[in-house]
């Protein structure tokens, strides 16, 4: 069990799970659902815009607060889309010194693969993420 107050995103999750911040949470390492598994660092597709922009969360941790996928939650840190790069068929994503973070459920998601991102071997490079297949806006 971990404290909430020692995780990234702690106000958010105390928010999400309606509980305090030193109230315990369980912290998978890496979750398994319906085949496809999900550990921190990867990426989400959270959100799809009119304009069809992509809103993308990367994994900072796994809540599981009980026996149902219901009952899972990933702790995201919220991602700013720049645009698509053409010269890497991808999303670039910068680095966040300040990100904000949101507590997700796996049953919100756009898209339910998980994402890693290319990035340059130089420090604070940008991420690009590319995702499997074309995603858009849907009412």
């Amino acid at each position: 069990m971990t404290a909430i107050e020692s995780l990234d995103g702690k106000d958010a999750i105390a928010d999400k799970l309606q509980c305090d911040e030193n109230s315990d949470v369980f912290v998978a390492s890496q979750e398994a659902l319906y085949g496809t598994e999900y550990k921190p660092d990867l990426y989400l597709i959270v959100y799809v815009d009119d304009t069809a922009q992509l809103q993308f969360g990367k994994i900072c941790s796994i809540l599981v607060c009980g026996q149902k996928t219901d009952d899972i939650y990933f702790v995201l840190s919220q991602c700013q889309n720049i645009g698509f790069n053409a010269h890497y068929h991808g999303y670039e994503v910068p680095v966040q010194e300040k990100p904000a973070f949101s507590v997700v459920a796996l049953d919100t998601l756009v898209h339910h693969l998980p994402l890693s991102g290319l990035t340059y071997y130089q420090e604070n490079s940008p991420t690009f993420l590319c995702p499997h297949y074309s995603v858009t806006h849907s009412n």
